[in-house]
């Protein structure tokens, strides 16, 4: 089956040199660059972390809403409140 997507190689060099354009483009796998890898997805998922408020630039505060629909469930709100109205749901 010929599919449009999927060409099969004519030549083994072919396969090769498109191993080695793809292997090109990483980086070198070390401690180092594990180590740095692992602290972004940290402090990517910390969620003691400094957020900043897309609108206004002041910090968000994790708050929890205290009447409606959501009552004690916590959220990201900008801590310019009233002035800025920014909320972000947790999820």
């Amino acid at each position: 089956m010929n599919s449009p997507i999927y060409a099969e190689p004519k030549h083994e060099s072919e396969v090769q040199s498109a191993l080695a354009q793809i292997q090109s483009g990483r980086l070198e796998t070390t401690r180092k660059t594990n180590r740095k890898h692992v602290q972004q997805l940290q402090a990517r998922s910390d969620p003691s972390a400094v957020r900043k408020c897309p609108k206004c630039g002041s910090a968000m505060v994790l708050r929890t809403a205290k009447r409606g629909a959501n009552v004690g469930k916590k959220f990201w709100g900008c801590s310019a409140f009233p002035k800025c109205r920014i909320v972000q749901n947790i999820k």
